[in-house]
């Protein structure tokens, strides 16, 4: 495995930290979306994957983790 040097890790560590900031807005967005009644379907709104009685995955879940797949991918394409 390569060096990384304490340049390349600011970097990476600035991009994760504004990632992670953009994410969390698009949760708080949908959110206050679902609060504020938004104009959503009822199909989206029933958008959930039950892997068991704790587990629910959103709509607004796999969007965020496509968000952050894709961004990351952009960014850091040899990335794996």
């Amino acid at each position: 495995m390569s060096e990384i040097s304490r340049e390349d890790l600011d970097e990476i560590y600035v991009f994760a930290i504004e990632l992670g900031k953009r994410a969390g807005q698009m949760l708080k967005d949908a959110a206050q979306l679902r609060m504020d009644g938004s104009s959503r379907t009822k199909a989206q709104d029933e958008h959930v994957q039950k892997m068991n009685a704790v587990d629910l995955v959103t709509e607004t879940d796999e969007d965020v983790e496509s968000f952050i797949k894709s961004q990351i991918t952009n960014k850091y394409p040899s990335h794996k």
